[in-house]
């Protein structure tokens, strides 16, 4: 039996992962009996790395605010807390496939920019990463490449932002209170739920240049 409720292709290797992890993730197991993990599978074009980036970016904004939605009309806080999305990322060849952590960083790292405010945590997993444990285990390495979004856990997710530590502040004082995330950008026209729309606006290369200037003003303030 799937242990993963899909949002559209079942992938094995996915469910395999989260098996692999129920004892590292505190939050894995309680999200899978409540039927609150979700995953989606996204074949990337064979384009440039640019163009890849776009497509990962795109389709995670159009999903984060689908997980808002879910997130407000979900009446338990339990399930709320424990409601995740998970988008796996198909690369169009195999190198492409073991090079998975070039394709999703900036992506990543902007997405965590626009939505730490409101309360939204993002994890990147590419396959063959390895890694350790708060105590020390290693953790076994992922089957594929995907970016997770969940709840913020205040009292715990500081860990995770060693490397963006500009941001710690806005994950403890994050609320999720409907705003449009990407007014500071000026770009309210755009369409954040429909993939054309932003294409159209060509919208990463805006929020990528804005992404940039933070990223080199937090460098220069450390």
């Amino acid at each position: 039996m799937n242990i993963i409720k899909n949002l559209q292709d079942d992938q094995n290797h996915f469910n395999d992962y989260c098996s692999a992890i129920t004892s590292f993730c505190p939050f894995l197991q309680p999200a899978i009996q409540h039927g609150a993990l979700f995953q989606q599978t996204i074949l990337l074009p064979n384009t440039t790395q640019l163009e890849i980036e776009e497509e990962i970016f795109y389709n995670a904004v159009m999903q984060v605010e689908r997980f808002r939605n879910q997130r407000k009309l979900t009446a338990s806080r339990e399930k709320k807390l424990l409601l995740c999305y998970n988008l796996i990322f198909i690369p169009p060849t195999s190198q492409d496939a073991i090079n998975g952590e070039k394709y999703i960083t900036w992506p990543h790292y902007l997405l965590k920019l626009l939505y730490t405010k409101v309360g939204i945590m993002f994890g990147k997993f590419w396959l063959g990463e390895e890694g350790i444990s708060r105590d020390g285990r290693s953790i076994p390495s992922p089957t594929c490449t995907f970016i997770s979004i969940r709840s913020v856990v205040k009292n715990r997710d500081p860990y995770f932002f060693e490397k963006t530590p500009e941001l710690v502040n806005s994950l403890i004082e994050s609320i999720d209170d409907g705003r449009n995330v990407h007014n500071e950008l000026g770009l309210q026209r755009i369409n954040f739920e429909s993939l054309d729309s932003m294409r159209c606006s060509d919208y990463y290369s805006k929020v990528k240049r804005w992404g940039n200037e933070i990223l080199h003003d937090s460098v220069l303030n450390k």
